[in-house]
């Protein structure tokens, strides 16, 4: 498997990847039954694993009678956007202009 570490709030792309007997590789990705030890913290649906809450879990792939497993950090979240504009007052402006 693949292990990422999302920040709340974001998914990443997460696969599992099985080898054979001659040491050739497969994506087994579609093929795996996915879990989460905590899925409060984070799910994996459709090939994402979806940060939910600051933590841990551990994330099982299950295909073919074999599994893996890793731990997962979730990470806080982060900053994805970030907007300018002009100030605005919102209160009363009292006072003289200057003359």
């Amino acid at each position: 498997m693949s292990p990422a570490s999302p920040a709340v709030g974001l998914s990443l792309p997460i696969r599992a990847v099985g080898r054979d007997s001659d040491g050739t590789t497969q994506d087994l990705s579609a093929a795996a039954v996915w879990s989460s030890s905590a899925p409060a913290v984070a799910t994996v649906d459709g090939g994402l694993v979806l940060g939910l809450a600051l933590g841990t879990t551990t994330l099982t792939a299950e295909t073919g009678g074999f599994s893996a497993s890793f731990e997962l950090p979730v990470m806080p979240p982060v900053v994805t956007a970030i907007e300018i504009g002009p100030l605005r007052h919102t209160g009363d402006v009292r006072g003289s202009a200057p003359g």
